[in-house]
Parts: structure tokens; sequence; C-alpha cells
């Protein structure tokens, strides 16, 4: 538990403790996450909405496969990825230290990326169903 309240805001970076039992290809163990959740929604709630981020080289050093709903960045001298299809709504006790922040340029294309993913185009919708 953090003894310092964090108050983390849209677009920052921060380390994360996910949790230890999952399934399948479900996020774990320790990794950056980025906060994407809304200025009201961080200040309110005990909870923040983040994506997760993840190496952009596997073990041997071989680049990733960046998929349609992934975006390439660089967080604290490290490339990774931003995983769009891995949202999460988690407690704020689970973020340790900020580590960055994205560029609003950066942030615009994984905010659209996210809004494809999950069909968020109200203007669109009608014509889906």
């Amino acid at each position: 538990m953090n003894e310092i309240e964090i108050k983390p805001k849209f677009g920052e970076v921060y380390k994360c403790t996910f949790y230890d039992e999952t399934v399948g290809t479900e996020i774990k163990g320790a990794r950056p996450v980025l906060i994407i959740s809304t200025k009201w929604y961080n200040e309110e709630s005990d909870r923040i909405t983040i994506l997760p981020l993840t190496r952009a080289f596997n073990k041997l050093g071989q680049p990733k496969k960046i998929y349609a709903w992934e975006v390439k960045v660089r967080v604290d001298n490290q490339e990774g990825k931003i995983m769009t299809d891995q949202i999460h709504n988690i407690d704020k006790q689970r973020l340790a230290k900020k580590i960055g922040e994205l560029s609003i340029e950066q942030m615009t294309e994984i905010m659209k990326k996210l809004g494809a993913l999950i069909n968020f185009f109200p203007e669109k919708l009608k014509a889906k169903l």
C-alpha cells in the first residue's frame, strides 16, 4: 500500500504490480501502465483506468510484432508497446512511482486505437446495427 497519496493524471506512466493469478494471455506481474482515465475520475475514485505496456523485444532481443491495436512507445529509456486490448480499472494502491509521460500526439494515437477496438464511435454505431 502506498503511504503517499498518488495523484495520477491522463497520459502519465507508472510502475504497477498486477495480479499473480491469470489465465492464458492475461497481463500479470510488475510492469509499466499508462493512465487513460480522466482528471475528474482520477480525483474522485480510488480506482483508475489503465493500459499496460509490454516490451517491444523478446528475451532474445528480437522485435515483437506490433498489432494493429498496439502503439509503440519509449518510456524510461525503454522501448515498449501499449496494449489497448488489455484495458483495466485498478485500485490506485497498485501504483508505484511515476516513470514517464506520453505526448499528446502519442495519446491521440492510443485513444484512437482504443476507440476503434471497442467500437466507440457513436456517430457510426447506427450504421453497424
